[in-house]
């Protein structure tokens, strides 16, 4: 039986007004769930399906900024 399998990626910029962004993905298939089924006519009492595939991807973005840093605000 194989196994769950998954792709990762990610990719980072730094420019402009934002110091760091950075775009992630990971899918991961072949997920198994296990789940009960009646004894007669199987041997055991539970068994494994493939349910799917799932895609997970996001954004994140990190800004810098310099406070205020006079007395007379």
């Amino acid at each position: 039986m194989a196994g769950t399998g998954s792709t990762t990626g990610c990719v980072r910029a730094g420019f402009g007004v934002t110091d760091n962004q950075e775009l992630r993905w990971k899918r991961t298939k072949d997920l198994l769930y296990t789940y009960s089924v009646p004894v007669p006519p199987n041997l055991y009492s539970s068994t494994f399906a493939n349910v799917g595939t799932i895609d997970n991807s996001g954004i994140e973005l990190t800004i810098a900024s310099t406070p205020v840093t006079t007395r007379n605000f």
